[in-house]
């Protein structure tokens, strides 16, 4: 008799899970993790040269030089978010590719107020739906070796506190 009703229980489960496909166990905070096996494989490489462009960022010195290598590091971050897509991402693997899009945006517009404005220019975060930064998310919430460069991080003052308790 208990095993039927153990059975019963996890065909249930079983059930709910596929009927709510991708969507199961997601995060109604905006928190995500990304598990899927073809996205965490595609990234690799766009991560590994995001990673290397990242390394070019100098926190100090000429603000258009800096907006250049910035706007570098973006096209490199693109890489991410089209590897993503060429994936069939789930739910999960969306969130993330859409907190690269929007950090991706960020990174632009402060490159294109470094070019203008010059030293004067802040970085700002996009915040998610939980009002955390994306990039405080993005970096623990996948398999993938795919964190955002603490030298991207440095960029956000409002955040930075947060950040260097990561």
């Amino acid at each position: 008799m208990f095993g039927l009703g153990v059975v019963g229980v996890i065909g249930f489960f079983t059930i709910v899970g596929l009927l709510l496909g991708d969507d199961f166990g997601d995060y109604e905070d905006g928190y995500y993790y990304v598990d899927q096996t073809s996205v965490v494989r595609a990234v690799e490489e766009p991560c590994a040269t995001m990673r290397s462009a990242a390394s070019d960022i100098q926190l100090f010195g000429d603000p258009k030089a800096a907006a250049t290598v910035i706007k570098g590091f973006v096209i490199a971050a693109e890489g991410i978010v089209d590897a993503i897509d060429a994936h069939d991402p789930n739910a999960d693997s969306r969130k993330w590719r859409d907190d690269w899009k929007s950090l991706n945006g960020d990174l632009t517009t402060y490159a294109d107020d470094l070019s203008t404005k010059g030293p004067e220019a802040v970085f700002t975060s996009s915040t998610g739906i939980d009002d955390d930064p994306v990039m405080m998310r993005m970096s623990y919430s996948s398999d993938a070796n795919c964190e955002v460069p603490q030298v991207i991080m440095a960029l956000d003052r409002e955040n930075a506190d947060a950040y260097a308790n990561y």
